[in-house]
């Protein structure tokens, strides 16, 4: 089985090798640019044809060679969000999707998204939620500098945010409200979301944003 594709100065071979494993090769000469080739200068330098090994690991489903790029698509998750949002807690223990993080007897616990649908009254008028997974999770939240102590911050009644409205649908936020204030792309982006946003896939997700959790309304001022 073989699959070419000819670009304007260099084109991409996939075929099987002699123990039937799909390979990907480019052929071509060195230029000015080699990137193209998938190799270093070294190895493009050495002759015209030469292995792509990059993808040895991966499924390749379709492939294009351009003039100075090349296009290459692999197989990924059955989900597009499947492992993307992938917590370990430990040596054995992994969960995944909305991770919920709080103090309590000044340890940190957590819960999941699926502990979360009957437990979440077990939670703090005010904690943590995220879904990209954070590397050394605990040495983070408990470097005071980063993740800082509101618990005397908060107060009246549960779930009444005021005039607090929605940053997706416009709509004044009644429960549980996840609120996050980031600097991206230099500028401060603040995003306030309702119980059944926060859940769902939203536009917000593109950046690994950090929530505060409210279930009570933030002391003016």
């Amino acid at each position: 089985m073989m699959r070419v594709s000819a670009g304007l100065d260099h084109s991409l071979v996939q075929a099987k090798d002699a123990n039937g494993k799909m390979r990907l090769y480019s052929l071509g000469k060195e230029e000015s640019n080699y990137k193209h080739l998938g190799c270093s200068k070294e190895q493009a330098s050495e002759g015209i044809c030469r292995e792509i090994s990059l993808f040895n690991d991966f499924e390749i489903i379709d492939f294009c060679a351009s003039h100075k790029y090349n296009m290459i698509l692999i197989a990924g998750d059955e989900k597009s969000t499947d492992g993307l949002y992938e917590h370990k807690l430990g040596p054995n223990q992994s969960v995944n999707g909305l991770l919920h993080a709080y103090l309590k007897d000044s340890k940190w616990q957590f819960m999941s998204s699926e502990e979360y649908s009957t437990k979440s009254a077990d939670l703090p008028d005010i904690c943590l939620a995220f879904k990209c997974p954070i590397k050394d999770l605990e040495k983070v939240l408990n470097n005071e500098k980063l993740v800082p102590d509101l618990s005397g911050f908060i107060e009246g009644e549960v779930g009444n945010h005021g005039d607090v409205k929605s940053t997706i649908s416009g709509k004044q936020i009644t429960g549980p409200r996840y609120h996050s204030s980031a600097k991206i792309n230099n500028d401060i982006v603040n995003v306030d979301l309702a119980e059944n946003e926060i859940s769902e896939p939203n536009k917000f997700d593109v950046n690994p944003l950090i929530y505060f959790r409210l279930n009570r309304p933030l002391k003016e001022g």
